[in-house]
């Protein structure tokens, strides 16, 4: 809309249609599965929706789509750390997934809200970005934040893996020491 491609606003319409047609369907519990080739589809809609913005040739023609995909992008690394980690095969199944540790805390319907409100924030700051790089920059990086608190809260990866939550406890003791010297 920003670059006034109607060309891309249609496809983007039409896509953004027939999924919510198919979400109706999919809601809990789910009569229709969208299956390997809906979802490849998708993602192949995304990608050359993406690759039709290259006449602008930003950063931003890339990095909008992998916003908006960040949830199964941060799942499937952290899944292939973890079972790494584990000295699992990254193939091999667990139930350390997102969705998994979401549905065994809140149920499967606010899951389902959670990844969507997720996912929309992640959507609606790249579209921030575009309207302002720094707010844009620092609403991306407040929701990465808040998804990595999770994932090291929650033990997703490991019950060892703590980068931001043991930063903030080294940073807490250095003040206090610094503070109690004074």
């Amino acid at each position: 809309m920003i670059d006034r491609r109607p060309d891309v606003i249609t496809i983007c319409f039409l896509l953004a249609g027939a999924t919510l047609g198919f979400l109706v369907f999919n809601s809990y519990p789910a009569s229709i599965f969208m299956g390997d080739c809906g979802s490849l589809f998708l993602g192949f809609m995304i990608s050359a929706i993406s690759l039709m913005g290259f006449k602008s040739s930003t950063i931003m023609t890339l990095a909008l789509p992998i916003l908006l995909l960040m949830i199964p992008i941060i799942d499937t690394l952290s899944a292939i750390l973890r079972r790494t980690l584990k000295g699992m095969k990254f193939s091999q199944a667990d139930k350390s997934h997102i969705h998994h540790l979401l549905m065994a805390r809140y149920g499967h319907r606010n899951t389902v809200l959670i990844m969507c409100g997720l996912t929309a924030l992640f959507g609606l700051s790249a579209y921030v970005y575009l309207l302002n790089r720094n707010l844009g920059f620092f609403v991306m990086l407040a929701i990465l934040v808040m998804v990595e608190l999770f994932i090291e809260k929650s033990a997703m990866i490991s019950e060892k893996f703590h980068p931001l939550i043991g930063l903030w406890r080294r940073v807490k003791r250095v003040t206090k020491r610094v503070v109690s010297s004074r």
